[in-house]
C-alpha cells in the first residue's frame, strides 16, 4: 500500500472579476436613417442656440443623440468568427443562405424530394466553398516573400486548420490602466530635456507669444466662416471608426438633414470665431490595448469626438 494520502485544500478567495466589455454602440447597419433624419430635423429646427459655446455644443450633441436613440439600435461589439471566417466573403454568405433555405424547406416538409434537394444543394455549396478556399489559399501563398513574418504565417496556418484567432486579453482594470498611462504621459514634461534645450525654449517663449498675438490681429482669408461645401467635403472622406465618449459616428453626422447640418456648421463656426474648443471635444476615451509582441504591456488608444475630428479635417483642408 502507498503511504501517500490526498490532501484537500479549500480557499475563500473571491473569483477574479471579468474584464468589462466595450460600452454599447449604435448599430448603424440596422439604422432607420429616414426616421433618424426626420427626427433630427425636427429637433434642430426647434432649438434656440445659446451664445455660450459649451451649451451650444451640448444642445447639438443632445439632439443628435436623442435622434439616434429613436432610430438606431444599440449593440455590444463582440467579435464573432464564422467557422469559415478566413475566406468569408459575400459569395460565401450567399451560398450559406441557399443551404439554410434548403434546410428550412426540408424541416417544414420532410419528403424524399425535399431531402434530395437538400443533399444536392449541400453538395453544390460544398464544391463552391472549396473553390473559394482554394482561390484564397493560392492568393495568400503568392503574397509570401522573404520578408513575411513567421508569426503571420503560423496565424494563417492555424486559421486554415480551423482554429479561431487568439483574442488579446483585456486588462482587468482598464480605467486604472488608462489613468496610469495618462499620468506617465503627463509626466513626460520638458524637464526631461537637456538643460541647454530648456533654456533655449524659455528664452524664445516670450518672442513666440508676441509673434502669435501680432499675427492674430491681422486679417487673413482663412479667418472667414466655414461653408457647407467644406463640411460636405470633410464628411465624404470620413469612414466610420470607433466613436468618442458621445457615441456619435461619422455616418450619424453624414445622414443628418440640411437643417441639422446647418446647425453642425453653425457650431463649428462658433468654435472657430471664438478661438476655443468645447470642453467635450478635448476629452478622450482612452482604451488600453495589449501590445502584440509584449502582451503584458499596453498602449493607449484615444477616441475623440467625431464632431471634433470633422472640424479638424475642415481646418486642415483650409490650411493646406
Amino acid at each position: 500500500m502507498s503511504d501517500h494520502y490526498a490532501i484537500s485544500i479549500k480557499t475563500n478567495l473571491p473569483p477574479l472579476p471579468k474584464p468589462p466589455g466595450l460600452p454599447p454602440r449604435f448599430n448603424t447597419k440596422k439604422a432607420n436613417w429616414q426616421l433618424y433624419t426626420d427626427t433630427l430635423e425636427q429637433l434642430t429646427a426647434s432649438l434656440q442656440y445659446s451664445l455660450d459655446l459649451q451649451e451650444h455644443e451640448k444642445q447639438i450633441t443632445t439632439a443628435i443623440h436623442d435622434s439616434a436613440l429613436a432610430a438606431i439600435p444599440k449593440t455590444t461589439h463582440r467579435r464573432l468568427y464564422h467557422k469559415d471566417w478566413w475566406f468569408y466573403s459575400d459569395r460565401v454568405k450567399e451560398v450559406n443562405h441557399r443551404q439554410n433555405q434548403a434546410k428550412k424547406i426540408y424541416r417544414k416538409n420532410r419528403t424524399p424530394e425535399g431531402l434530395q434537394h437538400l443533399r444536392t444543394t449541400s453538395r453544390l455549396v460544398r464544391e463552391e466553398k472549396n473553390k473559394i478556399k482554394e482561390k484564397k489559399w493560392f492568393e495568400w501563398c503568392s503574397s509570401l516573400n522573404a520578408s513575411s513574418s513567421t508569426g503571420a504565417i503560423w496565424k494563417k496556418l492555424r486559421a486554415v486548420s480551423g482554429s479561431t484567432p487568439n483574442r488579446p486579453t483585456s486588462h482587468p482594470n482598464p480605467h486604472e490602466e488608462a489613468e496610469r498611462i495618462a499620468l506617465n504621459f503627463a509626466n513626460t514634461s520638458p524637464r526631461h530635456l537637456p538643460d541647454a534645450t530648456r533654456r533655449r525654449q524659455e528664452s524664445l517663449h516670450n518672442d513666440r507669444r508676441h509673434l502669435i498675438n501680432r499675427e492674430k490681429q491681422k486679417e487673413h482669408p482663412t479667418d472667414c466662416p466655414f461653408t457647407m461645401n467644406e463640411l460636405e467635403n470633410a464628411l465624404k472622406t470620413s469612414q466610420d471608426t470607433a466613436p468618442g465618449r458621445d457615441g456619435i459616428t461619422y455616418s450619424v453626422i453624414r445622414h443628418a438633414g440640411p437643417i441639422a447640418k446647418a446647425a453642425i456648421l453653425n457650431l463649428i463656426n462658433h468654435s472657430w470665431e471664438a478661438g476655443q474648443l468645447p470642453t467635450t471635444w478635448k476629452q478622450a476615451l482612452i482604451t488600453p490595448v495589449p501590445k502584440s509582441k509584449n502582451p503584458g504591456s499596453y498602449r493607449p488608444i484615444s477616441l475623440l469626438s467625431c464632431l471634433s475630428k470633422t472640424a479638424e479635417r475642415m481646418i486642415l483642408r483650409r490650411l493646406q
